[in-house]
């Protein structure tokens, strides 16, 4: 956002013009799926949260570009790796 682009051309998600309202939905729906994960959902509680959340056509394009699987695999590895720096491991 620091860089104020015009627009985003975002592979498999196609060109945005209205670069704000992309970027704060995409930082919204991160926070939130992080904090799913975080809070202990099974990798099908969360894929299943995805898929009530998304539009037939946003969950169609997730699944070819990054499956909510995918998603719920690499929150799951930060927060793992979070704990254990927290822990001095």
């Amino acid at each position: 956002m620091r860089r104020v682009p015009q627009r985003l051309a975002l592979t498999h998600f196609g060109v945005f013009e209205d670069v704000e309202r992309q970027l704060t939905e995409l930082r919204e729906r991160l926070a939130r799926w992080a904090e799913r994960v975080h809070a202990g959902l099974t990798q099908d509680e969360f894929v299943a949260a995805a898929e009530a959340e998304l539009s037939h056509e946003d969950m169609e394009t997730f699944e070819h570009a990054v499956p909510p699987w995918q998603c719920y695999l690499g929150l799951r590895r930060y927060w793992d790796k979070k704990l254990d720096a927290a822990s001095g491991s």
